[in-house]
């Protein structure tokens, strides 16, 4: 008897705090930390990892920039815009930011950003998405 009310009693206390953990945040982490591009240049893509994640959506972008989320392959891809006519222009274009609200499991929110950045107007890239070896 004295087993069966220990029993009990530890059975309780797992289903009335084991689902209440408060660490059950949203945790949303990309394969890369940004993503650089030359004016115009190709799309790239970049793969994203969750936890406790039951849904992403894209809340907003930097205009002149273009992204396509991939829910079922978890991956967002980004294109550059062609480069503008004017200075100002470029510098508001310079720098892309995306935001998306993310929503846990349990009904939490919150909102993420990813960047993409112009590296300048005349570089090259010595490495173009890794397709070389890195001896320069």
């Amino acid at each position: 008897m004295k087993h069966l009310k220990f029993f009990l009693l530890a059975t309780c206390a797992l289903v009335l705090f084991g689902g209440c953990s408060k660490d059950d945040k949203i945790s949303l982490t990309f394969s890369k930390s940004a993503l650089y591009f030359q004016w115009g240049g190709e799309p790239q893509t970049v793969s994203y990892t969750s936890e406790n994640l039951a849904s992403i959506t894209l809340k907003s972008k930097t205009s002149g920039w273009e992204c396509e989320l991939d829910t079922k392959a978890r991956t967002l891809t980004i294109t550059p815009p062609a480069m503008p006519s004017s200075a100002t222009d470029r510098d508001e274009m310079r720098d892309c930011e995306i935001k998306f609200d993310l929503t846990a499991d349990n009904g939490e929110t919150s909102i993420t950003t990813y960047k993409g950045h112009i590296i300048g107007d005349s570089m090259i890239f010595l490495n173009d998405g890794g397709k070389y070896a890195n001896s320069y």
